[in-house]
């Protein structure tokens, strides 16, 4: 019973991976290039949405991917999912209502 304990803790901190990473006026790409270095996922995303991204200052200690990637594009037209090892970056589907 305590292996299999210890197991399903490997495994959930095995999922839970934290990033660490401070940037001032830095692109997306690379908050981006730092969570894929420190937790292994990869990015699917259309380059074009990236063109009118604006730079974003950031500073998270021991964070949840999630967590970096919510700070990361809270004032940007884009939003993100994430299914297993990749994340999907897409334009934020609230916005483009708003300017319709």
């Amino acid at each position: 019973m305590l292996l299999h304990v210890a197991c399903l803790l490997a495994s959930v901190n095995g999922h839970s991976q934290n990033i660490t990473f401070s940037g001032k006026d830095v692109p997306l790409e690379k908050v981006f290039a730092a969570i894929k270095s420190q937790s292994g996922h990869v990015f699917f995303f259309d380059a074009g949405l990236l063109r009118n991204a604006r730079p974003v200052s950031i500073n998270v200690n021991n964070a949840s991917v999630a967590k970096v990637l919510k700070e990361s594009l809270k004032d940007q037209p884009l939003d993100f999912s994430i299914e297993d090892k990749t994340i999907t970056i897409i334009k934020n589907q609230t916005t483009e209502a708003a300017a319709n």
